[in-house]
């Protein structure tokens, strides 16, 4: 299960989840409070991706991602955060998550490891990547998310989501096109 969803919302789309999720807890009920929790900020769209992830995988969410009745999901089981210090020194992030996902079908049979990474800083877009491992890679994961380090880096200036720009890109980078 790969989501699609934004890694980055705008204030507009914030406001809409917010008032989504009111609508829906207002029509279900307090006793469905989970039944559709939008990302409603930036600061929790990343934790609410990597559990709706874990918890399918792990049977605590049906297909859909929704809460299955009477079963709870602790993260803390199954992911690592690296020390604020050294996501700092690595991506000049504010947090970098690491977890263990199955692998069903072992890309040309021999990648049988996958690690979720995800790397964030508050007010940005964060980054989620699954590296894939033979038996030997794993030996070495260490060495490879040490390779990773500064190869993601959050600029200390201010950044603003520019609707414009990022059709340029978009553009640009599909059709080889540029202004």
């Amino acid at each position: 299960m790969y989501k699609n969803d934004p890694l980055f919302i705008s204030d507009e789309m914030a406001k809409f989840n917010e008032g989504s999720k009111n609508l829906t807890r207002k029509v279900h009920g307090a006793q469905y409070p989970d039944a559709i929790d939008p990302a409603g900020n930036n600061d929790n769209v990343h934790r609410l991706l990597m559990s709706s992830e874990l918890g399918v995988i792990y049977g605590y969410r049906d297909e859909m991602a929704r809460p299955i009745p009477g079963k709870t999901f602790s993260l803390d089981e199954h992911i690592s955060v690296l020390p604020e210090k050294t996501a700092r020194k690595w991506f000049n992030a504010d947090s970098v998550f690491v977890y263990d996902l199955p692998v069903d079908d072992p890309y040309r049979g021999i990648y049988n490891h996958c690690t979720g990474v995800v790397i964030t800083k508050k007010g940005r877009t964060g980054f989620m990547l699954k590296l894939y491992f033979t038996d030997e890679g794993k030996k070495n994961e260490k060495r490879y998310l040490q390779a990773l380090r500064k190869a993601i880096w959050y600029r200390d200036t201010e950044w603003k989501y520019d609707r414009e720009d990022n059709k340029r890109a978009i553009r640009k980078h599909w059709d080889g096109v540029s202004e």
